[in-house]
Formats: C-alpha cells, sequence, structure tokens
C-alpha cells in the first residue's frame, strides 16, 4: 500500500476531529462547482482551461480521489500543533460534502478513513524514521511519502505501542514548546513595537545567512523588508518582500487588506517574486481568507500569512539551527 502527505492550513483541532470520526479531508473545496471529481473528468475531456482560477486551484489536489486507493495511507502534518502529525488508512471513495458539514466552509472534498494514530505523534518520536521526519515538512498540498516501504512499515507497525519512554518525553518537549510559542506570541508588541520588530526580524534573516535591505520611512516602498535569497540551484536570486505589523490582539481583515495594499504597491518597485505579512496578534479566519482569496486570484503575487505564534515558531527554529 502506498502512502501519501496530505498539507493542510486550517484548524489543526478541528481537522483532528474530523480524522478521528473517519473522514480525511483536503482544502480547495469550498464551493460546489470544486468537486475534484468533476474537475478531474473536466481535464480527462482535455478542457482544462475552461477551468476558472480556484477550480485549476483545486485540481491539484487531484491524487485525493484519483491515485490513493482504498487501502493507502494518509499522513497529516501539524494536526492538530505544529510538530505533530496523525496517519489514517483510506477505506472508501471520494465525496464533496455540504458546507455545513465542511471546516470553516472549507475542507467538504472526503474520503471515509480509519486513524492510525491513537493520538497525535510528534516528529521526534523514535519510531518515526528519519527521511519521514523529513519529507512530512514538505510544501505541497499533497504528494506520495516517497521513501522505504520497509521504513513505511516500521513506523505503521510501530505505532499502536509506542516507545513511552522516548515518545512520552518528546511529546512533552513537543508540548513545552507549543506552550512557549503561545507565550511569546502575546508579547511580541510589548518588547517589539512597529519598527523594533522589522529591524529584529532583519537583523534575525541576516544571522541566518540571507541578504536584507531594511526598509524604513519614505524609502519603504510598501516593504519593510526585502531578502535575496541565493543559492547555486538558482539561476538568480530570489526576492521577496516582507510587510511587518506589530498587532495585540484580533488581527481582522480590514487590517490586512490595508496591509496587502501596501506591499502590492511596491511589488513591482521592489521587483518581488513573492511577499508576506508578517503581523503579530491572531488572525481571525477573515482575515486569513483575503490572503487566500488573494492567491488564488493573483497567482504571480504569492504572499503567505505569518501570525505571531508562526513567527515564535520560525525564530526558535531558526536560532535552534544556528546554535547546533
Amino acid at each position: 500500500m502506498a502512502a501519501y502527505v496530505v498539507r493542510t492550513e486550517t484548524d489543526g483541532r478541528v481537522l483532528l476531529g474530523k480524522l478521528q470520526a473517519g473522514s480525511a479531508r483536503i482544502g480547495w473545496s469550498h464551493r460546489d462547482d470544486l468537486n475534484l471529481q468533476n474537475i478531474i473528468d473536466i481535464n480527462n475531456s482535455g478542457q482544462f482551461e475552461t477551468l476558472d482560477g480556484d477550480q485549476k486551484d483545486a485540481w491539484y489536489c487531484h491524487g485525493f480521489v484519483d491515485v490513493a486507493k482504498v487501502g493507502d495511507f494518509f499522513f497529516y502534518p501539524h494536526v492538530p500543533d505544529y510538530g505533530l502529525f496523525c496517519a489514517v488508512t483510506i477505506k472508501g471513495g471520494y465525496s464533496l460534502l455540504s458546507d455545513e458539514d465542511g471546516i470553516g466552509g472549507d475542507f467538504r472534498s472526503s474520503r471515509p478513513c480509519e486513524p492510525l494514530t491513537p493520538e497525535p505523534i510528534t516528529k521526534l518520536d523514535a519510531i518515526v524514521p528519519a527521511l519521514i521526519r523529513h519529507k512530512l515538512g514538505l510544501q505541497r498540498r499533497f504528494y506520495q511519502l516517497n521513501v522505504e516501504q520497509s521504513d513505511i512499515d516500521f513506523l505503521l507497525r510501530n505505532i499502536p505501542n509506542r516507545s513511552v519512554a522516548v515518545g512520552t518525553h518528546a511529546l512533552s518537549f513537543s508540548r513545552m514548546i507549543d506552550t512557549a510559542h503561545r507565550d511569546v506570541a502575546r508579547r511580541w508588541t510589548t518588547f517589539f513595537p512597529a519598527a523594533n520588530l522589522s529591524r529584529f526580524l532583519a537583523e534575525l534573516l541576516e544571522r541566518y545567512g540571507e541578504r536584507v535591505d531594511l526598509r524604513e520611512g519614505p524609502s519603504e516602498k510598501g516593504t519593510d523588508l526585502v531578502v535575496e535569497i541565493q543559492n547555486d540551484f538558482l539561476d538568480r536570486p530570489l526576492i521577496v518582500g516582507i510587510q511587518v505589523g506589530s498587532y495585540e490582539g484580533d488581527v481582522y481583515a480590514g487590517t490586512v487588506q490595508e496591509k496587502l495594499g501596501q506591499l502590492l504597491s511596491g511589488w513591482d518597485h521592489n521587483s518581488l517574486d513573492y511577499g508576506a505579512l508578517v503581523l503579530t496578534g491572531d488572525w481571525k479566519d477573515e482575515a486569513k481568507q483575503v490572503i487566500e482569496d488573494h492567491n488564488r486570484t493573483h497567482p504571480t503575487q504569492r504572499v503567505k500569512w505569518i501570525d505571531g505564534r508562526q513567527l515564535a515558531r520560525i525564530v526558535t527554529r531558526t536560532t535552534w539551527i544556528k546554535d547546533a
């Protein structure tokens, strides 16, 4: 049996409940006409160009329907929290659920499943082979877990009898770090108001080896930080623009629209390839939807949203790597 990874960006605890209830999910299914089976049929008939932008985006999830077979395994990284994962085995065919049965109006694409993990497993657990640990972190929506079958068999065989000593300690450490991230997320504004946060991120990225241009005042041109990423696998540097905002409490759609507008206003001037909005605080669903809608309608100006908790994860992970 084959194994696949399903990448998600939603409330991990709600998704965990769906998996435990026997319903494997994938996103990009927030409209009735994003039925993956219908989109697959249209593509197979040679009419892919008749699909709209959302439908073309959804098509990249087609493997959830026409590649994965009954009996195959799905791995869900970062469910319910960062660093944890869950696994299920597929028990039936595809269906598009009602809006009410989705998660926040999305994640309606579903297949019946049987949970394999009695509780989420940390990637640091002793039963997780190193290559699987690495490949659970790739950024594709849906992809096959291309590792040795023996590694997958070892992991699945040991899930019911996980090493209590190593597994529990690693899980406890993961939970401790997640608690620390939540605490840091609440304190960004106190210690790093406004421009201080931009300067801190510039120093952090430079420490990580990136070339950073810190913009302030009239020279900003819509972007607080312009990061140049270069390595031997690229023909030219990739330019990432980062718009920073230090906020406390909830972040709503209006704030995101304002900051996104600033970033886009300087996109061409700064020759950006990608963008990021780093806004501390707790992004509401409507705020995240602004970015998702933008990325669907402007695929050449993709922007990543980063809230206070995600920023805490990035900072601690970057610090560990540099100090190792």
